[in-house]
Order: structure tokens, then sequence, then C-alpha cells
């Protein structure tokens, strides 16, 4: 096996790893809950100062959508490679066009007033 099939089943298992993981988180209420609501309040309040309302935003790792829903934006795109996480998503916020896909492989075609990665290297 070649350094470059190595490195692509390392990251296959990664990223299985790493979904498998959100979509447990996401299966839990209370494990919601327990995510940092604290960071994620202030991630919320400092990301409001940055992205003013009514723009055209893109979240890469959406997680539940929360942080894309407060900056009100005028067309909220959330991408997340969990899927059941999207599904809490959407029912916390049905305004969100979300989508299931891994960032390294994603094609959107449009462009945004706005792209956030709030938590998503250390997925990657």
């Amino acid at each position: 096996m070649n350094d470059a099939s190595t490195h692509s089943d390392k990251q296959t298992e990664f990223t299985e790893a790493r979904r498998k993981h959100w979509d447990n988180v996401a299966g839990s209420p209370e494990a919601i809950r327990r995510t940092g609501a604290s960071y994620h309040r202030l991630l919320e309040h400092y990301y409001g100062h940055l992205v003013p309302p009514g723009l055209k935003v893109l979240e890469l790792g959406c997680d539940n959508g929360d942080l894309i829903a407060a900056l009100k934006p005028r067309e909220g795109v959330g991408v997340d490679f969990s899927g059941k996480m999207l599904e809490v998503a959407g029912s916390r916020h049905p305004e969100l066009k979300l989508i299931e896909s891994d960032v390294h492989t994603l094609k959107l075609g449009e462009t945004f007033d706005v792209i956030v990665l709030s938590d998503l290297i250390d997925d990657l």
C-alpha cells in the first residue's frame, strides 16, 4: 500500500469516527444541552457583532443550526456531515437550507456574503 492510499484510508476512518460521534450527540437531547451551552451563546454574541443580519451566510459544520440562525441571515445554508444532527437543525430552524455533505467534497456552485467555520477545523 502506498502513502497516498494509507492517508486516504486513515482520513476515511477518522471522518467516519467523527460522523458517528456527532450522530450520537444528535440522538441525545441531553448531550446537545451539555455541549457547551455557555460557549455557544458566546459564539452567537461575538459572531453577531461581526456578521450583520440580512446577509447570505454559509456555515460549514453547522451542528444544530443555532449559530447560523442566530445571525439572522437573509438566506442561511448549513452544511454538516451528520445526517442526525441536520435532522435536529431542521426541526429547530426550518427556515435554513441544510445540506448533508463532507466539506472535503462539497461543491455548491454559489457565492455567499459570509462563510462561518466555527468548531470545524478539529473535525477536518
